[in-house]
């Protein structure tokens, strides 16, 4: 059967598909040590406070998000949708979703975490690492290669450099401030 051991308020409890139970004492268990494959909840929540820490400055620095956009050969948007046309047949539809969204995007739009998420990093990380959601990310390796490869860019791009959060980050910032 397939569970894992959490534990709740300093007590050690099995969760199964029967359920959560308190772990006996007069009962043996044979335990498998398990690695996550994907990101952690630590390297998720750095990830989302990366993204809006970037749309903040992206914000401050007078980048909406057309000038950001405009500022490469051609649109990342342009760019997601040409890889879409590779990959569905109805092209028709496509220009039409991308006409819309590039009319909704003009006239100043502030970045947002959601935005620099889907619109800057996300075909980014299709592109270099082949994973289309956030969620394939592997811990380190995949994060590191992605947030090196996309603050070069950003940074050549619009001169906005953000640093990746960690713990050595926040302190350094918090005692130097």
């Amino acid at each position: 059967m397939d569970a894992y051991i959490i534990s709740i308020n300093g007590r050690w409890h099995l969760v199964s598909k029967k359920g959560i139970e308190p772990l006996k004492i007069d009962k043996s268990y044979k335990v498998h040590n398990t690695r996550a494959k994907g990101r952690t909840i630590a390297q998720n929540s750095a990830l989302h406070l990366y993204w809006s820490m970037l749309a903040n400055a992206l914000n401050d620095a007078g980048y909406d998000v057309e000038m950001t956009l405009s500022k490469s050969k051609g649109t990342l948007i342009k760019k997601v949708f040409d890889w879409g046309r590779e990959k569905i047949s109805n092209h028709n539809a496509l220009s039409k979703m991308e006409d819309r969204l590039m009319d909704d995007l003009r006239g100043k739009v502030p970045w947002t975490m959601v935005l620099v998420k889907e619109i800057l990093w996300k075909p980014l990380q299709a592109k270099i690492l082949g994973k289309e959601s956030t969620t394939e990310l592997s811990k380190d390796e995949d994060i590191t290669k992605m947030y090196l490869s996309f603050d070069a860019i950003i940074s050549d791009r619009t001169g906005v450099s953000v640093a990746f959060p960690s713990v050595e980050n926040m302190l350094l910032e918090r005692n130097y401030n």
